[in-house]
């Protein structure tokens, strides 16, 4: 299964935001069996179907699929998304 989130990240704030390589949201899945790490197949803009990437200063916004792989056996399981990186 795949699963498919269009998504619009809007800055609201003065600093500026990068779109693009390692500044992307990830996305959590969970199942009735505890925490679950699906495959992330990538991020697309759906117009270009390109990465995206760039810098968002306030008030812009840039819109991208997160497509994601998901077991073919889960059929009720909860989405989180998240903002950051590992470091």
């Amino acid at each position: 299964k795949l699963a498919i989130f269009n998504v619009t990240m809007t800055n609201i704030s003065r600093t500026p935001i990068v779109a693009g390589g390692d500044y992307m949201p990830s996305v959590q899945f969970w199942d009735t069996h505890g925490m679950k790490r699906f495959e992330l197949i990538n991020y697309f803009d759906p117009k270009t179907k390109d990465l995206p990437e760039g810098t968002l200063k306030k008030g812009q916004s840039a819109n991208f699929d997160i497509v994601m792989t998901v077991p073919a056996s889960f059929s009720d399981f909860r989405v989180g998304l998240a903002f950051g990186t590992d470091t």
